[in-house]
């Protein structure tokens, strides 16, 4: 009987190799962009706006630093909803700006443009393993 065990051991080793193993939430939110108390919000992640159906749907920030004429460092943020519905915002905010270089491929954005068009009055960013490819 002892001839057994090992074969059986085996087999059960190399099925539990095979197969691809996922743990763990997963939300890919695709990006949204509503329009409440006159502000312009953006909402997503990047693994979201990357899988959804179309060539559309984008979110993401960056800085840009100018040294001439004088030193400026701008956060820039944008995001795509669909072909006809975006928007695209930017600060010089210090918090803004620190909060656009915590943002990672795990991120969730939330930006927010207020009343002063192109002017980013917020931004949100959470990272998670959820939020991962």
């Amino acid at each position: 009987m002892n001839g057994f065990k090992i074969p059986a051991l085996v087999l059960s080793g190399l099925m539990f190799l095979s197969t691809a193993a996922h743990a763990g939430n997963t939300n890919p939110w695709p990006v949204s962009i509503t329009y409440q108390f006159n502000s312009y919000t953006a909402t997503g992640t990047l693994t979201g706006a990357r899988n959804a159906p179309g060539t559309h749907q984008y979110i993401g920030c960056w800085i840009s630093v100018k040294t001439v004429p004088t030193k400026t460092v701008t956060a820039y943020c944008h995001a795509q909803e669909s072909e006809f519905y975006g928007m695209y915002c930017s600060s010089t905010d210090p918090d803004i700006i620190a909060t656009v270089r915590s943002i990672t491929p795990a991120s969730f954005i939330t930006v927010t443009m207020g009343e002063k068009v192109d002017t980013c009055t917020s931004l949100s960013v959470g990272n998670s393993s959820a939020q991962l490819p």
